[in-house]
């Protein structure tokens, strides 16, 4: 029923019109919320700007799934996929912090799932992806020297790792009853790929 609903033409386009909608909503808050006499106070416009900037990140993500992934089957279900729909993400996460970073994740699984591009919609996916949007953020957000490639590079590996690697290969072996080995034999070294390539990109 859930790949039904996600495959139908008018949700597709329900989906469609939430992209835009992301961008729409952040005016609507200036234009409800944050105006006064006129004026913009310094505090929401920043709020308005991390707003935008994140509705774009999460457009941008949904866009890069839908365009550039690479998807491998096991077991008669997408066992594996490499893309850079993540990119936006993990930028995203560093940049605006942990709390826009979750949210933004889970709104890119969410449409992306809407937009037919990954199958049927599963909440427990969703989870991993909050944290995913998460845990970049803990480790690089707010330091006021850029990033070195190392440290990129780390903090990638450790989140691939524990939301891709541990989280989605259980989560895929729970629903789908697929064997633990097997996924984490394929999926292992595509998080290594996969997180190297992230992380020379956002470097």
């Amino acid at each position: 029923l859930v790949r039904g609903v996600s495959s139908h033409p008018l949700c597709r386009r329900y989906a469609s019109g939430i992209l835009l909608d992301l961008h729409l909503f952040a005016y609507r808050i200036i234009l409800c919320r944050y105006m006064k006499g006129g004026l913009f106070m310094r505090k929401n416009a920043s709020s308005i700007k991390k707003l935008t900037t994140a509705g774009m990140l999460v457009t941008l993500s949904v866009i890069l799934s839908l365009l550039i992934r690479i998807e491998i089957p096991i077991g008669g279900v997408t066992g594996l996929k490499i893309g850079l729909s993540q990119l936006p993400l993990f930028l995203g996460s560093i940049v605006l912090g942990p709390i826009y970073g979750g949210i933004m994740a889970v709104a890119s699984d969410i449409l992306t799932t809407l937009m037919g591009s990954s199958g049927s919609y599963q909440p427990l996916f969703s989870l991993s992806a909050a944290l995913f949007g998460v845990l970049p953020a803990l480790f690089l957000h707010n330091r006021k020297e850029r990033p070195g490639f190392l440290r990129l590079l780390l903090t990638m590996l450790f989140t691939q790792f524990i939301t891709s690697t541990v989280m989605n290969t259980f989560f895929i072996h729970l629903l789908y009853g697929l064997p633990l080995t097997v996924l984490l034999a394929t999926r292992l070294p595509a998080m290594v790929i996969d997180s190297t390539l992230l992380s020379i990109l956002s470097y």
